[in-house]
């Protein structure tokens, strides 16, 4: 007859065994659920990662497509001025009558105020280096 008691029942092998079986069990469900969670951690952290890498693929290509797009418009834009300035400059050597008087009914300034502005523009700095040039001149003359 097999022996029921405790003393009998902790020293039977089968009852050992699984002793053993369910220790080693707790022992290592907490590693192994940390070792999910870790493993879920990284795969959203590789997610997020692809993710950003995706948008910052989106930038870079929306910008790469604007900066093509301005140059598309620079070199449209310079084709275009192109015969405008050829032609102005004709004009211009022709007659600049018709310059004041476009001026004038634009509505912008008199003529007069935008040569004159030409002429002031960096007017102190002309005068100071014709202050500081002028007896340098002077000596080596």
């Amino acid at each position: 007859m097999p022996n029921l008691t405790i003393q009998g029942f902790t020293n039977n092998p089968i009852f050992i065994m699984i002793s053993i079986i369910l220790s080693s069990v707790v022992i290592a469900l907490p590693f192994f659920f940390l070792y999910k969670e870790q493993k879920i951690r990284r795969e959203n952290e590789d997610r997020r990662y692809k993710n950003a890498d995706k948008r910052l693929d989106a930038e870079h290509k929306a910008k790469m497509a604007n900066e093509e797009w301005l140059k598309n418009q620079s070199a449209e834009l310079l084709g275009l001025s192109k015969p405008i300035s050829k032609h102005l400059k004709e004009q211009l050597l022709e007659n600049t009558s018709w310059l004041s008087n476009a001026i004038i009914k634009s509505g912008l300034k008199e003529p007069k105020n935008v040569f004159e502005d030409r002429l002031d523009h960096f007017g102190d700095e002309k005068k100071f280096i014709a202050d500081k040039f002028v007896p340098y001149i002077n000596r080596k003359m």
